[in-house]
């Protein structure tokens, strides 16, 4: 086998890995566009907030619970393991919404991370209301 043909199977195999990744991103995870979507059209979802009280009142998610990683486990029996649960924390670098995912996963419910957290949410919202009116 020369250079050029493993330097090929070498791409092939990182451009399936990458493809495999971005998949596995879409299929567990929700943008704030589609959550608000989703929201909006009344279909059934439990969101959860694992953002501080503190937080959390000064603004959450229509229909969200506030509970911290700490709490979950303890709130498992308040869920239904039939409706999509999305788990909610503060951006895009926090990793609470991933760690909340687990436990609820590893429990036998269906959930997905809002991307980019509520600060997401927040900012998708405000764009919303600033924008220009259609022409």
């Amino acid at each position: 086998m020369n250079t050029s043909t493993q330097i090929g199977e070498g791409v092939e195999t990182l451009l399936a890995r990458i493809t495999k990744h971005f998949k596995e991103k879409l299929e567990f995870t929700i943008s704030p566009v589609t959550l608000r979507k989703t929201l909006a059209s009344g279909e059934p979802l439990q969101v959860i907030d694992l953002r501080s009280k503190e937080y959390f009142v000064q603004g959450h998610i229509p229909g969200a619970v506030n509970w911290e990683l700490s709490e979950l486990e303890n709130h498992l029996g308040e869920l239904s393991q039939e409706i999509l649960t999305i788990v909610c924390c503060y951006d895009l670098v926090c990793n609470l919404g991933a760690k909340a995912a687990i436990v609820l996963a590893t429990n036998g419910f269906p959930v997905k991370e809002l991307e980019g957290g509520y600060e997401e949410w927040e900012q998708h919202l405000s764009f919303d209301k600033h924008k220009p009116p259609q022409r």
